[in-house]
């Protein structure tokens, strides 16, 4: 399964967004090897561009289960998700240090589904983890309405 970049280092909130509609979800979220990549990324335009100031906007339930250090491993056990929220700790930690504003878009879901496909307790420390160490904030959003959710990151930038 590839990673792609949904959207290049932009100020379009709008550009972005429009781009999620057409996105369906997956059970694969390598999100470690995404903030990873997205770091790299920052460094590279802030060379370019030193007065730009970089944000962080993370469109996920959280429910990370791919490693960046084992990538062939789909995690499957208590262990597994262990690896994968330190990686994501250590990242978190990074973010916070380089005081990257980050924000978390945590699609809303029906109640059934909220869970299908992630492990709670991975994702809810996950969750917690970028809000002490990286000042993460959340919120939930409905990607069918999109201007709330720009008038919103708005109001958070």
């Amino acid at each position: 399964k590839d990673m792609f970049v949904l959207q290049e280092p932009s100020v379009s909130l709008t550009r972005a967004l429009k781009k999620m509609q057409n996105l369906e979800a997956q059970s694969y979220t390598p999100l470690a090897l995404a903030l990873d990549k997205v770091l790299r990324m920052i460094k590279v335009e802030s060379i370019k561009a030193k007065d730009n100031i970089p944000v962080i906007i993370i469109c996920s339930d959280m429910g990370a289960n791919i490693s960046a250090r084992y990538p062939d491993m789909e995690a499957k056990t208590v262990a597994d998700f262990a690896i994968i929220t330190e990686e994501l700790r250590v990242l978190s930690k990074k973010i916070g240090q380089k005081k990257i504003k980050t924000i978390i878009m945590n699609p809303k879901k029906a109640y059934a589904s909220r869970y299908l496909c992630i492990y709670p307790q991975a994702a809810n420390e996950i969750i917690d983890d970028m809000k002490k160490y990286a000042g993460a904030e959340v919120f939930e959003f409905e990607i069918k309405n999109p201007s709330d959710t720009i008038i919103r990151l708005k109001r958070m930038l």
